[in-house]
């Protein structure tokens, strides 16, 4: 979960939040693009991200992504 402070109104709102986080080793990276991928066909909008610390973290977030399709 996360908090989020909406502008709009002023009012402050959990997210649903799911990651997965590793390291940038060559079968590690296959296997979260496979991850993203069976995510994608599943009809959740994930990104996955490479970090400067040689991480990488695949991220879904949204009350609608996370509950209609996980």
């Amino acid at each position: 979960m996360k908090l989020e402070l909406r502008k709009q109104n002023s009012s402050i709102v959990i997210i649903p939040l799911f990651n997965i986080v590793q390291s940038s080793v060559k079968s590690n990276v296959i296997l979260m693009e496979q991850v993203m991928e069976t995510l994608k066909e599943l009809g959740l909008d994930v990104k996955l991200f490479c970090e400067e610390k040689g991480v990488y973290r695949l991220t879904a977030k949204g009350i609608d992504n996370i509950f209609s399709n996980l």
